[in-house]
């Protein structure tokens, strides 16, 4: 054999190692992306471990809707974001950094209403226009509508199911437009149990300190905090369009007729813009 062909020899061999080499280095790194994506998986949905979904309406705000989003965000921690749709409109970029953050964007109307007190034609108004606002705003149209007043009736159930909607309503509410205390908030919030759908409202200043505090709290308590689909799906629990729920198990189904509630969020009806 020449000395040429020796050379070119060892060339081939030496090749032929660097891809052998390289092929079990992608190898190992699939493996452990695997295995690492199918832990983080089973961490996320393990059944027995406690779950709570924290929903806010009437907003966005920037000024509050921000550092609210920013605690989440710090804390891993997720939420559902009831929006008004004229507020949307107003803030898109707001409602734009709940989505691209996980959160899920859900509608709570257009401009705040009774929806069992209106016309056919105002309450199909008032669902499309919020819809539109929001899939505007994202580029999604929502699944989740939650009625002002938590207020629902057979007409009003299949006007939003046209929508491909599903009502959600609340199992602990906080009461925070009426204490408009921080400390109250809290408090509320961390009497929380596992399934609980939590109603807040993140236009409200005062709820900014309290969200800070519950959120890394509760998870310290051993709480997921997590979104309003993802809590049901933990569960095996199904969200159809034309019902109407309030927590994990058990749940209202379409027709059952709930009375608007004394004052949820009576507070988004003198909302402006700037708050």
């Amino acid at each position: 054999m020449s000395k040429q062909s020796k050379i070119y020899g060892t060339q081939v061999n030496k090749m032929r190692s660097i891809v052998m080499l390289l092929s079990v280095a992608v190898l190992i790194y699939c493996c452990f992306y695997v295995l690492a994506a199918g832990e983080s998986e089973q961490i996320v949905w393990q059944r027995d471990e406690k779950k709570v979904a924290i929903t806010f309406d009437d907003g966005p705000n920037p000024e509050t809707t921000t550092p609210m989003l920013d605690a989440l965000e710090e804390n891993y921690a997720k939420a559902t974001f009831f929006c008004l749709g004229q507020n949307a409109g107003y803030y898109p970029e707001t409602v734009q950094r709940e989505y691209n953050l996980g959160m899920e964007v859900g509608t709570h109307t257009y401009s705040h209403v009774v929806l069992t007190s209106l016309s056919a034609s105002a309450l199909d108004s008032e669902i499309s226009k919020s819809v539109d606002a929001i899939n505007k705003a994202i580029g999604v149209k929502p699944s989740l509508m939650r009625p002002p007043y938590g207020a629902v009736n057979k007409t009003v159930l299949s006007a939003v199911g046209g929508y491909n909607l599903c009502c959600m309503n609340w199992s602990l509410d906080t009461e925070d437009w009426k204490t408009k205390n921080a400390d109250a908030t809290y408090n509320e919030v961390m009497k929380a149990q596992d399934g609980d759908v939590v109603l807040l409202h993140d236009i409200h200043e005062y709820n900014v300190d309290a969200v800070k505090r519950f959120v890394p709290n509760l998870i310290a308590e051993g709480f997921q905090l997590v979104t309003v689909p993802e809590l049901y799906e933990a569960r095996g629990e199904t969200l159809e369009a034309g019902t109407v729920h309030y927590r994990t198990d058990p749940t209202t189904q379409a027709g059952t007729e709930t009375a608007p509630a004394a004052s949820t969020d009576s507070a988004a009806e003198s909302t402006t813009a700037s708050e």
